[in-house]
């Protein structure tokens, strides 16, 4: 909005971007993620810093640093959900990826007062939740099933760029 044009390229069917505005809703930045493929955001949530949270799913390999950087993720089957974090001035800090071979989906986010960052979603198929090196698989009971997972309080520090470890699924 406002006398300005930014311009932001879709890789294919469709991207995630993230717009901010100021409080008088004048333009400040936006970023732009995505791949050939069909990518989604369904959740954005600020923490008390202004840290951007963001989850959805995304298909085929994306570069989810909408900087300079280069950050891949790629999909292991379908659809994968997604969960990255840019600072207050849209600059990256983390993403990470959560996925089987059948299409998983994040749906929403919240922070508890400890710190604890709480993501739901769908899956299909078998999922390893934990968004790291480590392992924590759980297998659908047919079609797609909910889930709920907690993440450790390091993936919302203000001050680190530390990744996320998984605390529960559901």
């Amino acid at each position: 909005p406002g006398a300005g044009a930014i311009t932001l390229t879709s890789a294919g069917v469709n991207d995630i971007f993230i717009s901010k505005l100021d409080a008088s809703g004048n333009y400040v930045w936006s970023r732009r993620m995505g791949s050939t493929l069909a990518d989604f955001s369904t959740e954005v949530l600020l923490d008390a810093a202004g840290n951007i949270y963001t989850t959805g799913s995304f298909q085929g390999t994306v570069d989810f640093n909408p900087d300079a950087g280069v950050n891949n993720l790629t999909s292991a089957g379908g659809a994968d959900i997604f969960l990255s974090k840019l600072d207050t001035d849209g600059v990256y800090l983390w993403a990470k990826k959560i996925g089987g071979t059948g299409d998983d989906m994040g749906y929403g986010l919240a922070l508890s007062s400890n710190g604890n960052l709480h993501v739901t979603g769908g899956f299909s198929t078998t999922v390893d939740f934990d968004p790291n090196a480590g392992i924590f698989s759980m297998v659908s009971a047919g079609g797609k099933d909910a889930f709920i997972m907690r993440l450790g309080s390091c993936c919302v520090s203000t001050t680190s760029t530390i990744s996320p470890n998984v605390c529960d699924s559901y």
